[in-house]
């Protein structure tokens, strides 16, 4: 993206940042403009309370930007369906197309980016490391949003969710409910996870997900 088109787009966002900011944030914090929301985000929900730890600069937190080729950042539309609480520890990129929706409590670490077309769904709590990279059509959610019986009991839609720091999530990735690790791992593309891996250093693979090398570190 060269630095002319960049430039535009964040004025095309200017009217949805100044409501953005002002809806959250008191006065002396929105002035300051601490997120930057692009003109192709759909406000649908705008409920519930943002908190930003740490010091507060302009443009800190980006919704809605991006530039990944293989999709139309111009056309791909980010959704934001918010009624619960979301914690920002830092710097934060979420990028164009991806849907957020939260009615419980999320909680992003420093250094946070999804490239595009991602969904995070938090019902209940969901809450990300320092320098977490999620790539695009990942699903991360705490929720069966439906219930379940196994011999007419039902079994508990929600749970948690807890990914440590430097983890680096690929492409087309499900991240289910009670899904845990710790520190400086690859979730291969493709994978599903749905339980506590008690790991660090790793690559977690497969369907439904396993622990298949230890060790590893990336960049």
């Amino acid at each position: 993206m060269t630095i002319s088109k960049m430039y535009w787009l964040y004025f095309l966002g200017i009217p949805k940042t100044i409501y953005f900011n002002l809806k959250y944030f008191p006065i002396l914090i929105a002035i300051k403009f601490p997120i930057f929301i692009s003109h192709n985000v759909l406000l649908n929900k705008c409920k519930g309370k943002i908190e930003i730890i740490g010091k507060i600069t302009t443009g800190m937190i980006k919704i809605g930007y991006g530039d990944v080729p293989i999709f139309d950042r111009y056309k791909s539309r980010t959704v934001w369906n918010v009624q619960g609480k979301i914690i920002f520890n830092g710097i934060c990129n979420i990028g164009h197309g991806s849907k957020i929706g939260v009615g419980g409590m999320l909680t992003i670490g420093n250094n946070f980016s999804i490239t595009a077309e991602s969904i995070i769904l938090c019902d209940n709590d969901i809450k990300f490391g320092e320098n977490v990279l999620i790539s695009w059509n990942c699903q991360i959610m705490d929720t069966d949003f439906h219930s379940i019986y196994i011999d007419e009991v039902q079994q508990d839609p929600i749970g948690k969710i807890n990914i440590g720091n430097t983890n680096w999530i690929c492409s087309n990735v499900q991240i289910l409910k009670n899904t845990q690790f710790g520190d400086n791992n690859v979730v291969a593309a493709g994978s599903i996870l749905n339980k506590n891996y008690n790991c660090s250093n790793s690559l977690i693979a497969g369907i439904p997900a396993k622990i298949l090398s230890n060790n590893i570190s990336w960049k």
